[in-house]
């Protein structure tokens, strides 16, 4: 593990894409029998907030959600919305009303991040350029 304290690193403009996880969720790139590309986006204009993007060939779906480092090694994330796209039409929104959980790094440097879930999955995430 990468020493020090990890709420140091700057994740707002950053893009993390998903090379493994065991969830077998959507936020795991997993719709029914098919699995797309999942990247985390953290605008650099939205500190705070981060962006799950699933791609699924013409089909998007995006999870927003806030987050904060609560720990030197645990961020809590918040959810916000929802939403599914066909090429650029939004198809729907939904609010997710406050639903929540936690990331705790095992990993992170510059260029690759491990944590768990308070679901207790893991992810493995590499910086995309």
């Amino acid at each position: 593990m990468q020493s020090g304290d990890m709420r140091n690193q700057e994740l707002a403009g950053t893009n993390w894409q998903l090379l493994y996880t065991e969830s077998t969720g959507s936020s795991g790139g997993k719709v029914g029998p098919f699995v797309g590309q999942v990247d985390q986006v953290f605008p650099a204009n939205q500190p705070g907030i981060y962006i799950n993007k699933l791609q699924l060939g013409p089909i998007r779906a995006d999870l927003s959600a806030n987050y904060k480092f609560s720990a030197s090694d645990k961020i809590d994330v918040n959810f916000i919305d929802i939403a599914a796209y066909l090429g650029p039409l939004r198809l729907v929104q939904k609010d997710f009303g406050g639903r929540g959980g936690f990331w705790k790094l095992s990993y992170s440097d510059d260029d690759l991040r491990i944590l768990y879930t308070n679901q207790g999955n893991i992810f493995v995430l590499k910086r995309a350029s």
